[in-house]
């Protein structure tokens, strides 16, 4: 009797095998259209909205300092920098531009940087703010 079980478990391990590794296949499956269909909506995306320029994040980043741009040096990064720490950053790619603070002129302190993240799809300012530098 205890045989007979045995067997009949036996042989329905292969067949729940078969269907776990089907069913993985059909999800693999489903994931590669999912995939392509995500890859083919940022192409259309990127043909109808075109990604915001570096000279158009500086002059969107200039839009928020309250002082005068043009006397103003910014330096624009494509990447984040290795020494920003900015928590609970955007899923959108950014702009990174560093910018002086505005409250003071000619303070001598040991501050962070000010950073302001202008996405690259929107042109949304993300983050206008500390970099996380300082030390």
């Amino acid at each position: 009797m205890f045989a007979q079980a045995l067997s009949s478990v036996a042989l329905d391990i292969p067949l729940s095998v078969k269907y776990i590794d089907s069913a993985y296949d059909n999800w693999c499956g489903m994931n590669r259209v999912m995939k392509m269909a995500k890859d083919w909506l940022k192409q259309m995306l990127g043909r109808m909205f075109p990604p915001i320029s570096r000279s158009a994040a500086l002059r969107i980043a200039s839009e928020a300092l309250a002082i005068n741009a043009q006397v103003v040096p910014q330096s624009c990064h494509g990447t984040k920098p290795d020494n920003c720490r900015i928590y609970n950053a955007p899923p959108e790619p950014c702009w990174y531009i560093y910018a002086p603070w505005s409250d003071q002129k000619d303070v001598i302190a040991l501050r962070s940087s000010r950073v302001i993240l202008v996405g690259k799809l929107t042109g949304v300012v993300h983050y206008d703010g500390s970099a996380g530098d300082e030390g």
